[in-house]
């Protein structure tokens, strides 16, 4: 009983009817009925070692049978709700064919019921564009305003003041017109003054940059005079004293060399008596003493 509890449960928070709900408890009773002793039975299912071949095989035969049942469970539950898509397509067609045939005489009959109304509506409408489109030229906006059923008097009110806003903002712009026509002119006239000031500013400022360069170029000549004799001077003293330097110089190589050519003459005479001293003495192969080779007999 505590699988079809399950599935009253279900079927009652579903919100479906009750003959409906007990013939959905009818079809799913038995695979539930089967699935518990499965349960059960694989709940008993332990392998202890690598021999218990036959839990292992019973593992196998459960779990292969919980499958069949999870994918006939699939296959019923696809078939029922293909059953309720159809039978909800066939629910929502009737009730279209029904209203298909009242929605365009009901529109009809609310036509005729509401002429007057529609009528006034149109006129208001009409009448609404035009007098927008008056405003809206006079520059007047006009977007919030309920022009259609407002009375004459109230829109001719309107319609003057618009005018005369209109007019206002021409002769107001005329007359900034004028007047920035007239600074313009007042701003071009003194630009003019201002630029003939700043040439004869400039002018004025040309001539004594003219007479100041006149005056540095006499002085850098004088300058430039005074520094090339100055260098003249510098030029032979330096002369003087280079020639002084390399007279010292080439005195000082000359007694160098003197100096070389004399130690290697001496250093040649020494190596010739060094090498006369050698070949006058020898060795005896038998013992190692060194006797005068020249006095032995």
């Amino acid at each position: 009983m505590s699988e079809r509890n399950d599935l009253a449960i279900v079927a009652r928070d579903a919100g479906i009817g009750q003959s409906r709900g007990e013939a959905l408890q009818e079809i799913y009773s038995p695979f539930m009925g089967e699935v518990r002793e499965l349960l059960a039975l694989a709940g008993s299912i332990a392998v202890t070692d690598e021999t218990d071949v036959v839990n292992m095989r019973l593992a196998h035969e459960t779990r292969l049978a919980l499958k069949r049942v999870r994918v006939d469970v699939e296959k019923r539950r696809k078939s029922l709700k293909e059953e309720s898509l159809r039978e909800g397509k066939a629910i929502d067609g009737m009730a279209n064919v029904i209203k298909y045939l009242i929605v365009p005489v009901e529109e009809h009959l609310q036509g005729q019921e509401d002429f007057v109304r529609i009528a006034e509506e149109k006129r208001m409408k009409i009448l609404d564009d035009k007098r927008r489109a008056e405003l809206t030229a006079y520059g007047m906006d006009c977007e919030h305003m309920a022009l259609g059923n407002m009375a004459d008097s109230s829109y001719a009110a309107i319609l003057d003041a618009a005018k005369i806003a209109h007019y206002s903002r021409i002769r107001e712009a005329e007359e900034q017109i004028a007047r920035e026509a007239a600074e313009e002119q007042a701003r071009a006239e003194a630009a003019a003054k201002a630029k003939a000031e700043e040439a004869a500013r400039i002018e004025a400022e040309r001539q004594a940059r003219a007479e100041a360069d006149a005056k540095r170029e006499a002085e850098t000549k004088e300058l430039r005079e005074r520094m090339l004799q100055e260098n003249a001077r510098r030029n032979a003293e330096a002369k003087a004293m280079r020639e002084k330097m390399e007279a010292e110089k080439a005195k000082r190589e000359a007694e160098f060399a003197a100096i070389c050519e004399a130690n290697a003459k001496r250093n040649a005479e020494a190596e010739r008596e060094r090498q006369a001293a050698m070949t006058a003495k020898a060795t005896c192969p038998r013992c190692g003493c060194v006797f005068d080779a020249a006095k032995t007999v």
